[in-house]
């Protein structure tokens, strides 16, 4: 089976949601005391907002 343009779109575009919501959810959700994991994180956050703008 070939998939379409807008097939292979499609499946990117989830891949990135998916990987967007991941990284929301672990902002939102992580009560982490390791600041140094804290500060990679939202680091990590920052480069994707830098992707969505």
């Amino acid at each position: 089976m070939r998939l379409t343009p807008e097939q292979t779109q499609s499946i990117l575009a989830m891949d990135v949601w998916q990987l967007y919501r991941a990284t929301r959810n672990l902002a939102a959700h992580d009560y982490e005391t390791d600041y140094a994991e804290i500060a990679e994180h939202f680091n990590a956050l920052y480069e994707l907002l830098l992707d969505l703008l």
